[in-house]
Formats: structure tokens, C-alpha cells, sequence
């Protein structure tokens, strides 16, 4: 294969294997935090901008290594974050979360106490009659 096409499907594998960790993230952990979106945006300039500094300061090459893949990864997983804050997919999350907790009690309720409604509703046929 030529080398476009390699670097083409490694991006390709790459960013499918990010969003899935990313709505995953997203459903189990990041909604339960409330940050600033501009806190979480400057961290992810700096995870951004962190392997230059580190190749500069340490005179150190982080290409085709293990800690380029985790740098963009915690880089993808922060701003994509920072959009979900910005655009209130997260606040909506919350609140699709909080009716349906708010379903399943009234449902629980329900089925409780259905003996005690019927009985009334049988008393209440006859005297109608």
C-alpha cells in the first residue's frame, strides 16, 4: 500500500476508536462533572501544546510513540468536550436522566398500589348502577 493510504486508515481507525471512548465517556462519567467550557478548553491547549514543549525542553521525539497517541486522544476527549458544554449536550443529558429516574418512581408507585384504586373503582361502579 502506499503511504497516503496507510496514514489515511490509521486516522480513520483512530477517530472511530475516539468517538466511541468518547460517547461512552460522555454517558458514564463527564456528564456527572460541571466545569467551566473555557477551563476545559485552555486544557486542552495545553495538552495540545504540551509534546512540542516536551521535544523542545527535553530535546525529545514523541512521533511514532505510544505517548502521541495518548496526547491526541486526551486532546480529542477535552475539546470534544468543550463543544458537548458549549452547544448543552451535557446539561441535556442531565435532564433526560433526571425524568427518566422521575418515570420509574411513578411507575413503581403505580404498581404498588393498584389493589387500593381498583377497589374504589369497583365501589364506585356499583353505585352508579
Amino acid at each position: 500500500m502506499s503511504t497516503w493510504l496507510t496514514v489515511l486508515l490509521q486516522v480513520a481507525f483512530f477517530a472511530i476508536i475516539m468517538f466511541v471512548v468518547y460517547k461512552q465517556l460522555k454517558e458514564r462519567l463527564l456528564y456527572k462533572f460541571n466545569p467551566n467550557k473555557w477551563v476545559v478548553l485552555i486544557a486542552a491547549g495545553v495538552v495540545f501544546f504540551l509534546p512540542m514543549a516536551v521535544g523542545q525542553v527535553l530535546k525529545y521525539d514523541l512521533n511514532g510513540s505510544f505517548w502521541q497517541y495518548l496526547d491526541s486522544a486526551v486532546f480529542i476527549v477535552l475539546f470534544l468536550w468543550f463543544v458537548d458544554i458549549s452547544n448543552g449536550n451535557i446539561k441535556r443529558m442531565l435532564d433526560k436522566r433526571a425524568e427518566e429516574t422521575a418515570e420509574a418512581e411513578k411507575k413503581k408507585l403505580k404498581a404498588a398500589a393498584p389493589s387500593a384504586s381498583k377497589k374504589n373503582k369497583n365501589r364506585d361502579s356499583r353505585r352508579r348502577k
